[in-house]
């Protein structure tokens, strides 16, 4: 949808007071005034609470082109093929599926996912290098490449993909929570210090 179309359908939704309903898309902006989506599909969903979490993030015009689907958690695992969220990029959207509730937990998946969205529309995989630089020097990525420990994609299990690390420290850069990756530590100031850095410098 072309930025202006979007900023007006953001303020109409405002103007007519979109409330999260069964089935509902509902539409916030951040605090820069770009559009949020949200498809809400579970009852008594708070949509501004999911809005301040990302409003709170460090993210850029992406953000409006995504959209946030707020399902029960009961269906999330067979919507996720198994996992507590997912994020998916496809012809006519990006899809960013997050289960119904206000914790800490659905804080985390939220932000978690929406790394991935920043790894694809900000640089691909394999293209990192120059635009997170900062973090992956202080994560000493290429070190860890030449050892084996990480891989670009997912041929040595979830916690060694580099996309699940970087996911995981930009959890840690908004909010405390259990550090997803198990045999790395999570990262401390250096390695905030550099991702905030990079984020905001893109």
């Amino acid at each position: 949808m072309p930025r202006l179309a979007a900023v007006i359908a953001a303020a109409a939704a405002l103007l007519l007071g979109a409330e999260s309903a069964n089935g509902a898309v509902v539409t916030r902006l951040d605090r820069a005034g770009r559009p949020m989506t949200f498809d809400v599909r579970a009852r008594g969903v708070d949509v501004n609470w999911y809005a301040e979490r990302l409003r709170g993030s460090i993210h850029g015009d992406e953000i409006s082109d995504v959209v946030v689907r707020i399902v029960p958690p009961r269906l999330v695992r067979r919507l996720c093929g198994g996992g507590g969220s997912c994020y998916s990029s496809r012809r006519g959207g990006d899809l960013l599926t997050v289960p119904a509730g206000r914790s800490t937990e659905v804080a985390h998946y939220l932000l978690h996912e929406y790394a991935h969205h920043l790894e694809l529309q900000r640089g691909r995989w394999r293209d990192w290098e120059p635009w997170m630089e900062q973090w992956w020097a202080a994560r000493r990525i290429d070190a860890l490449l030449a050892q084996g420990k990480v891989s670009q994609d997912y041929d040595l299990g979830w916690e060694h993909s580099i996309g699940e690390i970087f996911a995981e420290d930009y959890v840690q850069l908004h909010m405390r929570s259990r550090y997803g990756i198990r045999w790395l530590r999570a990262p401390g100031p250096g390695v905030k210090a550099a991702l905030r850095s990079d984020l905001r410098n893109r």
